[in-house]
């Protein structure tokens, strides 16, 4: 790859653990005891070490089948929904697994933030 490629991969890697991060910091400080999170946060500094494409397109895939959700910030669905099937029908894969693992982990708990929180949950998450 050339260096203008592999410079727009990392930048966009960069990104994505960023808003991944982000989200887990703040469940963090609301439930600093929670060892779920503890674990998702160690798997995303971990994503650090593993093939940078494969790591990108899985997550994005994973999203990819509930963006429209997210862009219209679509709380309900992921609070009446628990999406094992809709899960099981996709490719699983490692990083696919942690992007649905985060958010099952964030709606699970999503009434317990503020409106400003959720706010920053959902800019995270349209990042992603």
């Amino acid at each position: 790859m050339n260096n203008v490629k592999t410079k727009n991969i990392d930048d966009s890697l960069k990104l994505l653990y960023k808003n991944m991060l982000g989200i887990i910091d703040l469940f963090q400080k609301k439930f600093p005891n929670d060892v779920d999170i503890e674990q998702l946060r160690r798997l995303i500094i971990m994503l650090n070490k593993e093939e940078p494409l494969v790591v990108m397109k899985s997550i994005k895939d994973a999203v990819w089948k509930i963006k429209d959700h997210i862009i219209n910030e679509n709380e309900e669905y992921f609070l009446s929904n628990d999406r094992k099937k809709e899960i099981k029908n996709g490719v699983q894969d490692k990083y696919s697994d942690l992007a649905n693992n985060l958010t099952r982990k964030i709606f699970s708990k999503i009434r317990y933030f503020s409106e400003k929180e959720k706010e920053t949950i959902w800019k995270k998450l349209k990042a992603i």
